[in-house]
């Protein structure tokens, strides 16, 4: 009974402690778009677990070694969030500062092409940018070359891609080795 018993208590702590280890990687919106959102399913498609907040704050990074934030502002999205685009932007430089004080690799997406381009997503992006070691952007979203010269700037490593979808591949290279 006692052969039985005790590597079957093993199994069941391995288990609990293997579903309470932190998720390594968290995602966020810097404007409130639901790109955010897109970019989580995409890579849990892709066999990829994130912590996904909407409003992360400082606080919930504790444990992470990547932070990806998806720039995309919306009104509707920062209406329904109760907040103005100041204090979003606030709370996105707050824990980007965080992030990089606590040597976590930051990596800034913009995924909504054009359409999502403006002052709101601009304002947004200037902000975000120079905190990211990587961009990875929509190619028609940077037409205009307004995120490359960010990049440049910033010195984060740019990569360009067709269609939102085509962003889970380079953004699973970067994120892979810390998983």
């Amino acid at each position: 009974m006692r052969r039985i018993l005790c590597p079957s208590l093993a199994l069941v702590l391995f288990a609990s402690l293997a579903a309470a280890a932190p998720v390594p990687v968290a995602i966020t919106s810097a404007g409130q778009s639901a790109d955010a959102q897109m970019v989580f399913v995409l890579m849990r498609m892709k066999g990829m677990e994130m912590a996904f907040d909407q409003l992360m704050r400082p606080e919930a990074l504790e444990g992470k070694r990547a932070l990806v934030v998806v720039i995309g502002g919306s009104s509707k999205g920062l209406g329904a969030a109760g907040i103005d685009r100041e204090a979003e932007r606030d709370r996105v430089v707050r824990l980007l500062e965080a992030a990089k004080s606590r040597g976590v690799l930051v990596v800034a997406l913009h995924v909504g092409g054009e359409a999502r381009r403006g002052p709101l997503s601009d304002y947004f992006a200037e902000a975000v940018i120079p905190f990211a070691e990587h961009l990875l952007v929509v190619r028609e979203g940077n037409r205009d070359g307004f995120l490359s010269r960010l990049a440049e700037r910033s010195g984060a490593r740019l990569v360009e891609v067709e269609a939102i979808q085509d962003v889970a591949s380079p953004l699973e290279e970067v994120l892979r080795p810390l998983i």
